[in-house]
């Protein structure tokens, strides 16, 4: 089988070139993500790339090939001769009836998920004789960016193999909370946090320094007002003070699959150099 496939992008009338090629690029990107989330059936230590082998004119058509960038060992090859060879069939018909799947019956698809890719296994006797783990936290994560990836194009991007093409739904929103066997834990901490990326305007997460950069939501809607309003400034260098929720999920065998960080309540903006030295909002 060709490994080889092409997606076609329609940008229909004139719009923003910019947000267009980058809408582009986070298309492709989250294809790679869900090549290397498929790859991981086979072992965490595999990694794969694309590489464009062509773009046509028109409406952007984009031919494109998966390929091994990383095999951890030699092992594989007592099974077949040609890993990639066999790896990059299933990369493309996985990601055919992923593609296939999430169109018609989206709500379905995470528990359906891993009998959908064992399915493909299976076809491939070689590949299933080398043995896999299902990696399905990962893979529907991949598949949700590429749903959302793809909702922000214009027109739906077509996945073309062969004769075969399909568009790219949207309609598969991927939520941690719907998953089966994840187990949640939550930590409530009330800290001074250095503010390294404020928003000033919308509803974007804000970055700030515990331990290490993080993105958080803010849920404090009487801050964010205030914000918004004008009433309260950030300057550089300002600390918030205040309580930070961490949700870590953790899959079946305890391994750390997502984090998400929320701001629930800010008592204060701090100066640089200062004690913390009171309520913001009494």
């Amino acid at each position: 089988m060709e490994h080889e496939y092409n997606i076609y992008i329609d940008y229909g009338e004139e719009i923003n070139s910019r947000k267009f090629f980058e809408s582009v690029s986070s298309f492709v990107i989250s294809i790679d993500n869900l090549n290397n989330a498929l790859a991981h059936w086979f072992g965490s230590d595999i990694e794969t790339e694309i590489f464009i082998t062509k773009i046509e004119g028109g409406s952007i058509k984009v031919w494109m090939r998966d390929t091994l960038k990383k095999l951890p060992d030699d092992k594989i090859r007592d099974y077949t001769k040609n890993p990639m060879a066999m790896l990059g069939d299933f990369l493309v018909v996985a990601k055919y009836k992923i593609i296939e799947h999430t169109n018609k019956t989206p709500e379905s698809f995470n528990e359906k998920v891993v009998e959908i890719i064992e399915n493909e296994i299976k076809k491939l006797p070689e590949l299933e004789a080398y043995g896999y783990q299902p990696n399905k936290i990962e893979t529907l994560k991949a598949v949700g960016n590429l749903s959302r990836s793809a909702k922000m194009l214009p027109k739906p991007p077509v996945f073309q193999t062969g004769t075969n093409e399909l568009p790219v739904s949207s309609d598969y929103e991927f939520n941690i909370e719907e998953i089966e066997d994840i187990i949640k834990q939550t930590q409530t901490t009330r800290q001074t946090f250095i503010i390294k990326k404020p928003d000033m305007i919308g509803d974007s997460k804000w970055s700030i320094i515990f331990g290490k950069s993080i993105d958080v939501s803010i849920r404090d809607q009487e801050f964010k007002d205030k914000i918004k309003n004008r009433e309260l400034s950030i300057s550089h260098g300002d600390m918030l003070d205040a309580e930070l929720i961490i949700e870590t999920y953790l899959d079946n065998h305890m391994k750390v699959v997502e984090t998400n960080y929320t701001i629930d309540k800010v008592y204060d903006i701090i100066p640089p150099n200062t004690n913390l030295q009171g309520d913001l909002f009494t």
